[in-house]
């Protein structure tokens, strides 16, 4: 009765008509097969969404070396790199080891910078790490096992 009321307010005069026809249970039928065909319209769109999100390759501008950066966790699973010299800027990095994403940690750090493909919105310049060195008092403040990193 509720669900008659609902519609009577948005259809007027023609409700009895209308919950007439939704009760049948061919236009139940025909809801349902309509609703699996949106889900699966769905799962599909979030797969290529995924898939384009995945790729991590990008277009090499420049080599940089010996950049201080300070370490800033936004949340547990977007870390950036926000270099000392220039704080309006941010790299992401997918190679930063898991010890050092530490909020506060200072880095100094070697890599490839690259650029932003067209069309799509990152929260940072993507940054391809080569090498990562930690002062010894940064070693000592965040209790880390090593003070140089190198990977390829």
């Amino acid at each position: 009765m509720v669900f008659k009321y609902i519609i009577g307010c948005f259809f007027g005069r023609d409700i009895d008509i209308i919950y007439s026809c939704l009760r049948y249970s061919y236009f139940r039928k025909k809801f349902s097969k309509m609703k699996s065909i949106k889900i699966t319209l769905m799962v599909i769109f979030t797969a290529v969404l995924l898939q384009a999100g995945a790729q991590t390759e990008f277009k090499k501008v420049k080599s940089v070396k010996n950049i201080k950066a300070t370490v800033k966790v936004l949340n547990e699973n977007m870390t950036v790199l926000v270099p000392d010299a220039e704080p309006n800027q941010r790299y992401t990095a997918a190679e930063l080891p898991a010890e050092l994403k530490k909020d506060g940690l200072h880095l100094i750090i070697c890599g490839d910078l690259g650029e932003i493909p067209a069309n799509v919105r990152m929260i940072g310049t993507p940054f391809k790490i080569t090498c990562i060195s930690i002062t010894k008092a940064e070693q000592k403040k965040y209790k880390l096992s090593k003070r140089s990193y190198c990977i390829k």
